[in-house]
């Protein structure tokens, strides 16, 4: 992650670091911000890596083709993939991207050198990226026998930067989370685990507006993950900013009534397993609820037998 902190307001929780805020009205993320990469940088920083002098002159899909080929250790390539793609042409770029996404779909081993390729190519082509890397293809950074990290992070930069654009990132998003569903063998969102990827999915809802689904689809993902006992606190940090957000949409009092019922039906689903970390719910709140918040919250559960 960039390092990048957010703040979930005034006062505590405060959201966790490692994943930043983007305004919908445009502007650079601070992780792209002064041609900084969006993805993990070279691990030789200044070193004076050999020229190579075909690309850049129609040679540089052959030598990545190269790169991918070596056998030599993954980290010792990376500084002369930097090179290769700053002096590629916007259309060698486009066929290089198009390479890279084709060889990590058909060769397992290359995903994790390929997904660096397609950060660089972020930093140096960001245009051009975008223009190649469509919807359709988000499924191509994911394999299942490789750690999803460094993938949804790629995917976390260019939807932010899609933003800064003034671009939607809805389809995008809405590829990871079919794929949650899909792996969770599961049709409902709100029931897929905890994992990286879901953790990731969060940020980029927060840091993306435009890639989020409906709200109530939001809300109700956001309710139930905060409930997940087994979740670290800092992973629910992007899910309880965007419950604050949607209360303050909402306005006062309705907004503090929507809010304690989703409290109090995450702890009805789950009386005994649901996590303490609920409770973090109640700080955005105005002032202590008074009866006319309580009153018809609490007539509503008593209705239903068994609930409480």
């Amino acid at each position: 992650p960039c390092g990048c902190g957010g703040g979930w307001g005034p006062g505590p929780p405060q959201v966790p670091n490692g994943f930043h805020s983007v305004s919908s009205a445009g502007g650079s993320p601070p992780c792209l911000a002064g041609g900084a990469s969006p993805y993990p940088a070279s691990p030789y920083p200044g070193h004076n890596a050999p020229s190579l002098g075909s690309a850049g002159r129609g040679g540089a899909v052959h030598e990545l083709r190269r790169l991918f080929l070596e056998l030599g250790p993954e980290e010792g390539r990376r500084q002369r993939l930097g090179d290769v793609l700053r002096r590629a042409s916007e259309q060698e770029a486009a066929e290089c991207i198009s390479f890279i996404l084709d060889r990590m779909v058909n060769f397992a081993a290359a995903h994790s050198f390929g997904i660096f390729a397609l950060g660089e190519a972020l930093r140096v082509h960001p245009v051009v990226l975008v223009n190649s890397l469509t919807a359709r293809r988000v499924y191509d950074l994911f394999n299942p026998n490789a750690d999803d990290r460094n993938a949804v992070m790629f995917l976390h930069a260019f939807c932010c930067y899609r933003n800064s654009q003034g671009m939607g990132c809805q389809e995008e998003a809405s590829k990871l989370q079919k794929l949650l569903m899909r792996r969770a063998k599961t049709q409902d969102l709100r029931g897929v685990p905890a994992s990286q990827l879901r953790s990731w999915l969060t940020r980029i809802w927060i840091d993306v507006p435009s890639s989020r689904p409906d709200r109530q689809v939001v809300a109700g993902c956001c309710a139930r993950w905060i409930g997940d006992k087994g979740t670290p606190l800092e992973d629910k940090g992007p899910c309880l900013a965007l419950m604050r957000q949607e209360l303050e949409l909402r306005g006062r009092p309705d907004g503090d009534a929507w809010l304690l019922s989703m409290l109090l039906e995450q702890v009805c689903r789950d009386p005994v397993g649901h996590s303490p970390d609920l409770q973090r719910l109640l700080w955005p709140l105005g002032a202590a609820p008074g009866p006319k918040v309580l009153k018809p919250l609490l007539s509503g559960l008593a209705q239903e037998r068994g609930r409480l």
